[in-house]
């Protein structure tokens, strides 16, 4: 059992997937049941990708993905 959990293709540190990446989605899946610390994660380290590409039916900002840093006015 541990062999095949080994080789499976969001674990396996030795394919193409680079480790970040696979670290990343690891720790958004084990955080995400806290929705606003999953999606801090997201923006912070940009993993897990398909995430980032996403977004809500009836979005004010169609094809722009998620929030990432609302911008502030010069007057700020």
């Amino acid at each position: 059992m541990p062999a095949s959990y080994l080789t499976d293709p969001l674990v396996d540190f030795t394919g193409a997937t680079p480790q970040r990446e696979l670290i990343g989605d690891q720790k958004w899946i084990a955080i995400f049941p806290i929705g606003t610390e999953g999606w801090a994660e997201v923006r912070r380290s940009g993993y897990p990708v398909y995430v980032d590409t996403t977004e809500p039916v009836g979005s004010l900002f169609p094809g722009k993905g998620t929030i990432k840093r609302l911008p502030y006015p010069h007057t700020e």
